[in-house]
C-alpha cells in the first residue's frame, strides 16, 4: 500500500499555490496548501488547530448553517452578524458580542444570498481581524 501525502495531492497543491500568487497576490508555496474533502473539513481543521472551546466566531447572517452547526458541535460560540449589500457588516455586530477569534465569511459568492463582498468591505474586514488578532 502506498502512503499518500496527508496535505493532499502534490501537483494540485503546487497549482493552487501558483494560482494564489497570480490571481490573489498571495505569496505561498505548496507546503502552505492543504487539500481537504470540502469546506466543512477545512473549517473543522482550522478550528481544532487554532481555536479553544468557547472561543467566539462571527458568522454571516444569513449564512452557511452547516458551518454554524459545526462551530456549535466543536463547542465554539457562533455570533450572527448581519449582511448588507456589501457583505458582512461588522459595525452591526452586537455590542455585547465577544471579540471573535474566527470570522467565517463566503466573500466570493456569499451563501445563501449569492452576493460578492466588495473590495472595500474585504479590506475593512481584514483590518478589523488583524487589529483583533482574529
Amino acid at each position: 500500500m502506498q502512503q499518500s501525502d496527508p496535505q493532499g495531492y502534490r501537483p494540485l497543491r503546487e497549482c493552487i499555490a501558483e494560482y494564489m500568487a497570480v490571481s490573489r497576490g498571495v505569496s505561498c508555496t505548496m507546503d502552505h496548501v492543504i487539500i481537504t474533502s470540502g469546506s466543512q473539513q477545512g473549517l473543522q481543521l482550522i478550528t481544532q488547530v487554532l481555536l479553544e472551546q468557547n472561543d467566539s466566531g462571527w458568522v454571516e447572517e444569513p449564512g452557511n448553517m452547516p458551518a454554524v452547526e459545526l462551530l456549535r458541535l466543536l463547542r465554539l460560540n457562533p455570533v450572527a452578524v448581519p449582511l448588507d449589500e456589501h457583505g458582512i457588516d461588522i459595525t452591526r455586530a452586537s455590542e455585547d458580542a465577544a471579540i471573535p477569534r474566527l470570522i467565517y465569511v463566503t466573500p466570493g459568492g456569499q451563501w445563501p444570498m449569492a452576493m460578492t463582498m466588495s473590495l472595500k468591505r474585504r479590506l475593512e474586514l481584514l483590518s478589523f481581524a488583524q487589529a483583533q488578532n482574529s
